[in-house]
This record gives C-alpha cells, structure tokens and sequence, in this order.
C-alpha cells in the first residue's frame, strides 16, 4: 500500500521511540536462545482489530520475538531512532542492520513472519507503518536482574494478547453494528431514478472493519450507486478482474460509467481526505437488470453484491438485514466484555504461576 505508507508514516516520528542498541535482526549464535511469539492482528470476516497481542512484553537479552500476521490485513513490525527516513526501506527478518537505528518488516501479509533479536537491556517501542495507533513494546532486562521475574513466556504472553483481543473486538464489533444499523441512504433523481450510497468500510482507534455497508443492495435498471469513503484506511469498489498492476496505479473508469457484466469496472483508490488521485466518492450507473458482485481491489475480502431488477419491476426491499445484524454483534460485543474480563483474570493467574515455577 505504497500510497497509505507515505500517509501515515509520519506520526511516527511522534512517538518517542528509544535507541536500539541492543536491537539487531540477526539471531544470536546460541541454537538454544528461547524465541517469544507475538500475533500481529486479530478478527475475523474482515471485521479486524489492529494491535500488537499482547502489545508489550518482557524478555532476557538474547531473546528473539517473533511476530505472526493473524489477521486478513497487512501489517509491519517497525523499530525506528531518530528522523524516519523518507520512504520506509524494508529490513530482512534475520538480517542484520549496520547502524542498528532502523528495524522495518514493511508492510507482511497474513500469516506472514518477523523476528528480531534483542541483544541488550532496554525499552524499545515498535509501531505499524500504516496504522498509528497500533504500537508495541519490547522490555529487555539481563537475567538475574530484578526485573527478570516479570519475564514472559509464551503461556503468559499468549494468555494476555487473548485478554487484549477480546477488549478488542468489542469495540471492533460495536463499530460494525452501528455500521450496520444505519439508515440506508437513498436520493431521488430526475427521471424517477434513484441514487443510493454504500460507504466502504469503517474504522476505530484499534479496529478496521474492511466491510461494504451494505454489503448486499437491491436497485432498478437505471439507477446509480455512490460508494464513498468515509475513513482513512483505501478502498475501491471493483467490478471484474483487475489487471495485473500495482493496484494503486490502476485507472479509475469514466465517472458514472455503466456496470453491465460485459467489462471491468473501476471506482480508483478513495479516500477519506481527498486529493487529485484518490477522491472520496465515486458514482457507477446501472442501466441491466442482473446481479453483479464486486470487491475492494486492495482487500479481497471486503465484498458486495448489487441486484438490479428491471425497471418498473418489484423491488425487494433493503430492510431488515442491517437491523438483525447490528442486534447480533451488540450481544456479542456484550459477551466479548464479559469473557476479556475472566480472561484477564486466567492471564494475571497464569503469570503468577510463571514466576513462582521460575
């Protein structure tokens, strides 16, 4: 997401972030070195919390952690001292970095892998290229030292990114439902036609919802539909196989052109805040009866379907799915709080048991 990458890079340089002197991403020559596991991403459905699980940990010096992208949308792992570089230049897992000041997975795909190992004692603080709000830290301390009885294991830190993950996806899925429930927007138009809008996808501080709302919408031949965008993360709406190109350099098609099924329609990248390349909304009509799906040309995942009946036909209604939805996700989100909260208590458990077994 080259375009994204350059957007949001630059809080970065905000957060702080400490020296890396004991930081290199080559693995140190003792085989039998232990390596901590950290998830990258959580959520399912294209319903996804962005945060490190858990999102700090402790470790001895010569510790390497892993992270593991779980969730359906991409991520990085990055370390950084000083000014960021213009572009973030991507640091292989295992390798090693000469002035050790910049440590950058760049942006991993789902099930992906990043290790770094940790050399000396220290803070270090770690965030994802594209989501600001997503950060991390890694507390190194020496064995034998006093910080040494806090050390995680991958029980204890297993048991705590859980805990995280379920505080998460309440608030992930209190967003989706309140997506859900809105009103759909309709306009009326010359002629007896009618506009109506589908808003691509939907964020909060820690959770992406790469979901069209609503994902399934029915219309007469001659209507037209706005999709628009309404946050920060891009998103398309694509109907048929894109070219084989970097998807931020695809051509959006004419505005208010024609989905028929017979070729490939493009909305272009739209964001949130607009500029010359990337708008915030696009309008496609839809003159043929028929159904035709589409997806976000960044996020496979992220689907919809327009049925369209001939004109002057019934019009099955766009009631009732959003509403139903909404109710199941609130009572889940409910559930959600109540289960972070036993689980919390089994990680605080499980931490306690670590130490004493140490």
């Amino acid at each position: 997401m080259r375009k994204s990458r350059r957007l949001l890079f630059l809080p970065a340089a905000a957060l702080g972030l400490l020296g890396l002197a004991g930081l290199a991403g080559q693995p140190v020559a003792n085989a039998q070195a232990p390596t901590l596991n950290v998830d990258a991403g959580a959520g399912q459905d294209g319903n996804w919390t962005n945060l490190y699980l858990p999102s700090s940990v402790t470790v001895e010096t010569g510790t390497t952690v892993q992270w593991t992208i779980k969730s359906g949308e991409v991520h990085s792992i990055t370390f950084i001292l000083g000014q960021p570089p213009a572009e973030p230049v991507a640091t292989p897992s295992g390798g090693s970095i000469p002035d050790e000041t910049f440590v950058n997975s760049d942006l991993i795909p789902p099930g992906a892998t990043y290790d770094v190992t940790f050399t000396a004692p220290g803070e270090y603080q770690y965030f994802c290229i594209i989501h600001p709000n997503m950060t991390g830290t890694v507390t190194v301390v020496d064995p034998g030292s006093a910080g040494a009885a806090g050390v995680d294991n991958n029980e204890s830190a297993a048991a705590r990114g859980a805990a995280e993950a379920y505080s998460a996806s309440f608030e992930a899925n209190a967003n989706n439902a309140a997506l859900l429930a809105r009103p759909l927007q309709v306009t009326p138009k010359a002629g007896g036609q009618r506009e109506y809008t589908v808003i691509l996808g939907g964020e909060t501080k820690l959770s992406q919802q790469n979901i069209m709302y609503p994902s399934q919408l029915n219309l007469r031949a001659g209507d037209s539909v706005k999709f628009k965008n309404e946050v920060a993360v891009p998103h398309s709406a694509t109907f048929g196989a894109p070219p084989p190109a970097d998807p931020f350099t695809v051509p959006a098609s004419k505005a208010g052109a024609a989905v028929d099924g017979t070729g490939f329609v493009h909305t272009g990248i739209l964001l949130a805040i607009p500029d010359p390349t990337s708008p915030t909304e696009f309008v496609l009509n839809f003159p043929k009866a028929g159904t035709y799906q589409y997806a976000c040309i960044l996020h496979p995942e992220m689907t919809g379907t327009i049925t369209v009946s001939a004109a002057g036909a019934p019009l099955p209604p766009n009631t009732g799915s959003g509403i139903e939805a909404a109710n199941r996700a609130s009572m889940l989100g409910l559930s959600l709080v109540f289960g972070s909260v036993l689980l919390a208590m089994a990680a605080s458990a499980t931490v306690v048991v670590a130490a004493r077994r140490s």
